[in-house]
């Protein structure tokens, strides 16, 4: 049991390093299902899961996962968090930095939902902690209340310059007719600096920014209407990779040049193996060309994590 939730675990961290992080979050899921709820396991699989909840800007819910995580370190003994436990002969757990962890990504999902005298708090704590923690300093400084502007600096006015009979009866008229009469205007008169064009560098930084909000407003709206996608094409078959295979057909889209594997060519195992690897390499993230778009991305994304696990599953099963 602890083995497949390492496993699970494992995957997650793969799918997180690509950048997949709603199925990161989805391979934890798993993990934690699997895992007893006080197992040491459990809580560094929980800190996995608030950071890919914190990149999909799930902050509410990284919050809640960080407290458990922070709670169940502070009841360990000073001993206890300084000193590291291997578990299964794979993962390290040393309650220290699990704690560490925890509170920084508590610290910027309270930032990011503007819940900044709460974030100051945890911020302070990781300082008490690590008083060289450059992270933690910024972001404290980032929740300070801003300091008032000074007051503005009083400037001698110069002596108005003779004005011309003509501009001076101009003037007087003018004078005459304000509250004031005889003050010279031009004094309150500014001139605007003139501001360099950007360059290139920032034109180009601030192109890709737009890009990118782009593309993440174009994720959260096609993102459900995708995952409704993946849901029917597995729905049943989860862990059949040759119902998987033989129907992927239905979900890829025509560039990608998929031919399509009728179930009875899938039955030899290492036919199956054939199969999957043809279709793992149209849907890996790293080769897919650059032309695809981001709805493409999200469903490449999905099949990518259904086949993986499914493959795990046929692999085990045949012994390959």
């Amino acid at each position: 049991m602890i083995k497949k939730a390492v496993k699970a675990r494992t995957r997650g961290n793969d799918l997180f390093k690509l950048g997949y992080y709603t199925e990161a979050e989805k391979s934890y899921n798993q993990a934690l299902a699997i895992l007893p709820g006080r197992h040491d396991i459990t809580a560094v699989v929980t800190n996995n899961r608030a950071a890919a909840r914190l990149k999909n800007g799930l902050y509410q819910t990284c919050v809640i996962d960080c407290g458990f995580v922070i709670e169940w370190a502070r009841q360990k003994s000073t001993s206890e968090c300084h000193t590291t436990v291997v578990l299964d002969g794979d993962i390290t757990v040393r309650w220290y930095d699990q704690l560490g962890k925890a509170l920084h990504r508590k610290a910027e999902a309270l930032e990011k939902m503007t819940r900044l005298v709460d974030a100051q708090e945890t911020y302070e704590e990781l300082l008490k902690m690590d008083g060289g923690d450059t992270k933690a300093r910024k972001g404290l400084e980032r929740c300070q209340p801003p300091k008032p502007p000074p007051p503005p600096r009083r400037t001698p006015a110069k002596p108005a310059t003779p004005a011309r009979p003509q501009q001076q009866q101009q003037q007087q008229a003018t004078n005459s007719a304000s509250a004031f009469p005889g003050l010279d205007y031009s004094i309150f008169e500014t001139k605007k600096a003139d501001e360099p064009p950007p360059s290139k560098a920032v034109a180009a930084m601030r192109a890709r920014q737009a890009e990118i909000a782009k593309e993440d407003c174009e994720r959260m709206e096609k993102g459900d209407l995708v995952n409704a996608r993946i849901d029917q094409w597995k729905k049943g078959r989860e862990k059949n990779i040759r119902a998987l295979l033989s129907s992927l057909d239905t979900l890829l889209w025509p560039g990608a040049q998929w031919r399509g594997a009728p179930i009875n060519e899938l039955l030899e195992p290492k036919k199956v193996k054939i199969c999957y690897m043809k279709a793992i390499a149209k849907v890996h993230p790293d080769k897919l060309p650059a032309s695809t778009t981001v709805e493409q991305k999200l469903l490449a994304s999905g099949i990518f994590s259904v086949l993986n696990q499914a493959w795990d599953d046929f692999r085990s099963a045949n012994k390959m």
